[in-house]
C-alpha cells in the first residue's frame, strides 16, 4: 500500500461531541475562550468522550487507500495572549488520534505557530520552514484545509505544493457531510472526447459463495487479450464485466496498461465486498474502489447470514481528463441510475446479468433524460454488452448494416454484442456535445455527433 503524511491546521471546530464543536456559540456552557477551556481539559485529561469532527473523517478517508505514516498538527500560541489560540486543542487531538487509531506518539507531531495566524507574510515563512523539515519519502502528502484560518490553510497549501508539487492533495471535510473529500490538483486539460471500450467474454462462476471463476487461466487469457486490443486501439477507458477479475491480476493490469483507465470488472475481497477497482495512471489506489451496494439473489445474506457485504455509496470519479463518471455494479444500475441523472457524463455498468433487456430499458431512459452515456459490460452467456448515447435516427440503418443494431430498434442502444459472442465494442464519445443538433449547419465541420467511430472487434 502507498504511504502518506497528513498536515492539518487546528481550529476551534476540531473538538466536538459528534459533529458539533464544543466551542460553538450554540453550546451554552462555552465561555468564548478556546484557549482557557482547552487548556483546562488538557490538564484535567477531560477529553476521553470528545470527538474529532474534522480529523477523524479525514483520517478514515486517507486510510482507505494509504498507509498513513505521519500526522503533523499545527496549533497556535501567540506571544500576546489570545483566547482563540489552539495549541491545547492540537495536543488533545494528538492524544485522541493516538489512542483511537493506535498511532505511535512519535508519528503524531504538534507544531506550534507563534505568529498571528492572519499575517500572511509571517505565516508563509513559517510553513516554508516547516516544508523543509519534511522528507519526501512518502507517496502522497495530504493537506487538510477545513480547520484553522483561511490564511494558514492557503499558506500551508502553497508552501507544500511549492516543494512537493503534484505529490500534494487537498483533503476537505464539508460541514454538511459526514465524510471527507480528497481533491487532486490535476492541471491536465479536460478532453472534449473520450474513446471507450466495453468487453464481453465467456466465463463461468462456481455455485458456492463467494463465487469464484471456474477456469481461471482461460478467463485471465481472455481478459488480457481484450485489454491488449483496447490498448492497441488507443482506448482511453475500458470496462470489464462483473466478477471476471481475480484480485491478484490487478498488479499486472497496472503495469501493462499505464495509459489506459481500466474499470476492472469486479472481484470478491476477503471482507466479502464485491469490489470494482478503477485503475488510472497504473495506480489502483489513486481512485477509491467502488463497492457493490445491491446484492443479487445469490449474494443476498438475509437467508442464512452468508452473502455479500454491501458498500455504502456511489463514487463520482472526476479526477480524470475525461469528464465525470460513476460505476454501478449490476443491480446498482437499476437502483441508482435515476439518482445519477445529470451528475455524471458516463455510467459504467459491469454486470453478470440475465436481465439485459430490463437494463437496456433503464439505459435508454437514462440517456434520453440526462444527456449522458451508459456503457454496459456483461458475460457472454447472457449477452447484452452495449453502449447507449444520443444519435440522429437517420444513422440507425448504417448501424444495422454493420451488425451493431437490430432492425426496427428505435432505442438509443447504438451497439450490442449478442448472446455467446465475445469481443469488445469501441466508440468515441463527445463529452461536450452529448446531444445532436436537429438543424444541420451549413459548414459540415461544425456538426458534432455525440457518438462516433463505433467498432466491434470479436475474439
Amino acid at each position: 500500500m502507498k504511504t502518506a503524511i497528513l498536515l492539518a491546521n487546528i481550529g476551534n471546530s476540531d473538538l466536538g461531541i459528534g459533529e458539533d464543536s464544543i466551542f460553538s456559540p450554540k453550546n451554552t456552557s462555552f465561555t468564548g475562550n478556546v484557549y482557557e477551556e482547552s487548556k483546562k481539559k488538557w490538564e484535567l485529561e477531560d477529553y476521553k468522550d470528545l470527538d474529532l469532527p474534522i480529523l477523524e473523517p479525514t483520517i478514515r478517508k486517507i486510510k482507505e487507500s494509504f498507509d498513513l505514516q505521519k500526522i503533523i498538527l499545527f496549533g497556535t500560541e501567540q506571544p500576546t495572549y489570545n483566547k482563540q489560540d489552539t495549541i491545547y486543542v492540537a495536543l488533545i487531538a494528538k492524544k485522541i488520534i493516538c489512542e483511537r487509531y493506535n498511532f505511535d506518539e512519535e508519528k503524531v507531531k504538534v507544531s506550534i505557530i507563534y505568529n498571528n495566524p492572519t499575517d500572511y507574510k509571517k505565516i508563509l515563512r513559517f510553513y516554508q520552514q516547516e516544508a523543509k523539515k519534511i522528507q519526501n519519502n512518502v507517496n502522497q502528502i495530504f493537506v487538510s484545509t477545513t480547520g484553522g484560518t483561511p490564511q494558514t490553510n492557503l499558506s500551508l497549501m502553497l508552501q507544500m505544493y511549492r516543494k512537493f508539487g503534484e505529490n500534494v492533495k487537498m483533503v476537505y471535510k464539508p460541514r454538511s457531510e459526514k465524510e471527507a473529500i480528497i481533491y487532486e490538483f490535476n492541471f491536465e486539460e479536460k478532453k472534449d472526447t473520450v474513446k471507450i471500450g466495453t468487453v464481453q467474454i465467456a466465463f463461468e462462476l462456481s455455485d458456492s459463495f463467494p463465487p469464484k471463476i471456474k477456469d481461471k487461466e482461460a478467463t485471465r487469457e481472455k481478459v488480457f487479450k481484450t485489454l491488449d486490443i483496447a490498448s492497441k486501439e488507443n482506448v482511453d477507458i475500458v470496462c470489464l464485466p462483473e466478477l471476471c477479475i481475480c484480485e491478484d491480476w490487478l498488479s499486472e493490469i497496472e503495469k501493462r496498461y499505464p495509459d489506459m483507465i481500466v474499470v476492472a470488472g469486479s472481484y470478491y475481497d476477503e471482507k466479502g465486498h464485491n469490489v470494482c477497482r478503477v485503475i488510472m495512471d497504473s495506480d489502483r489506489n489513486l481512485l477509491p474502489a467502488q463497492l457493490k451496494i445491491t446484492p443479487s439473489d445469490f449474494e443476498d445474506c438475509s437467508i442464512c447470514g452468508m452473502g455479500m457485504v454491501p458498500g455504502k455509496k456511489i463514487n463520482i470519479y472526476d479526477e480524470t481528463p475525461f469528464g465525470k463518471f460513476s460505476v454501478l455494479i449490476c443491480r446498482d444500475f437499476g437502483n441508482f441510475h435515476d439518482s445519477m441523472r445529470k451528475k455524471v457524463d458516463i455510467l459504467f455498468v459491469p454486470s453478470y446479468n440475465s436481465a439485459s433487456s430490463r437494463f437496456h430499458q433503464y439505459a435508454d431512459s437514462h440517456v434520453r433524460d440526462s444527456l449522458g452515456y451508459v456503457v454496459i459490460a456483461n458475460v457472454a452467456s447472457e449477452g447484452g454488452t452495449s453502449i447507449f448515447g444520443q444519435m440522429d435516427r437517420k444513422h440507425f440503418s448504417k448501424l444495422v448494416k454493420m451488425g451493431c443494431k437490430q432492425e426496427n430498434d428505435q432505442s438509443l442502444k447504438l451497439c450490442e454484442l449478442k448472446k455467446n459472442e465475445e469481443g469488445i465494442i469501441m466508440a468515441k464519445f463527445n463529452l461536450f456535445y452529448k446531444s445532436f443538433s436537429k438543424i444541420s449547419p451549413v459548414d459540415p465541420s461544425e456538426k458534432f455527433n455525440p457518438v462516433e467511430k463505433i467498432k466491434i472487434i470479436r475474439i
